[in-house]
């Protein structure tokens, strides 16, 4: 599919006209959801604490990941934004905490406002990600923790290989490229060094890359298979690409864990 130029023109109009069917984004409900919401929550479980801390969902939509982030931090204070005023306002009447919209990528929180952000499947509908990177660094306190996810364009997964076969690899606006198989509000799709290279640039250190959807997830969601396989067996089969490689960077989607790091004074 080719981009909707609307995705990057009027973010705020595009995304909640996609709120409004009241099926975008609205829960865990396909195999890709279940998985990566899976390795959100056991990441988000290595980071947790009882301790209380602010945290900001940064592209939050109708703020499904929140239950999910109060399970890593049960007494943290949350603040949810988007850019859609349509799915600020779903957060709003179902969740505890404070929702915001956005301005574009502008967070309208606080300079070091945040000891954990967690961001889920945002940086590849953002218009400008380099900003949007800039805007993580700039909420989290010195010693802060984001968790990221994104699609992954690194070569030889599955998906990748799929696409160069068939002429998919497009280019973006911005000069990453994209997928052809990607929805048309996907503006762009990262290798690792991509995204390791924006997070150094705006001043923060990856603790670790992670990557999913190696080859079970590929296959167990192939049209034939989701007719004939139940949704759980094909979830439990997936979750092995999780358990065997999540350290092989041939992965269609990954998931990154980066710090700001603490200022030093010198003598």
């Amino acid at each position: 599919m080719s981009v909707d130029n609307r995705a990057a023109a009027d973010q705020k109009s595009f995304y909640d006209e996609r709120y409004g069917t009241g099926s975008y984004m609205a829960g865990f409900t396909d195999l890709f959801e279940i998985c990566r919401v899976n390795t959100v929550r056991e990441e988000l479980g290595r980071l947790g604490s009882s301790a209380a801390v602010d945290v900001l969902d940064y592209g939050c939509g109708e703020g499904r990941y929140l239950p999910i982030i109060l399970q890593a931090f049960p007494n943290a204070q949350i603040t949810g934004c988007d850019v859609s005023t349509l799915a600020i306002e779903r957060a709003r009447a179902r969740y505890a905490g404070s929702f915001l919209e956005m301005s574009d990528e502008h967070a309208p929180v606080h300079d070091e406002s945040a000891d954990v952000l967690i961001s889920v499947e945002v940086l590849e509908h953002v218009a400008n990600v380099r900003l949007a990177v800039s805007e993580i660094r700039r909420v989290l306190r010195c010693g802060g923790v984001a968790l990221l996810t994104t699609p992954c364009a690194n070569s030889w997964s599955l998906e990748w290989l799929l696409n160069r076969l068939r002429g998919g690899l497009q280019p973006s606006a911005d000069g990453y490229g994209r997928f052809a198989t990607d929805e048309p509000g996907h503006l762009r799709r990262l290798r690792s060094s991509d995204l390791e290279a924006l997070l150094t640039d705006a001043g923060l250190v990856s603790d670790h890359f992670s990557f999913r959807a190696h080859l079970f997830t590929t296959v167990m969601d192939h049209r034939l298979v989701r007719r004939l396989v139940p949704l759980s067996i094909r979830v439990s089969v997936s979750m092995w690409d999780w358990r065997l490689w999540r350290t092989r960077r041939n992965g269609a989607t990954m998931l990154v864990v980066a710090r700001k790091p603490v200022a030093t004074s010198g003598l």
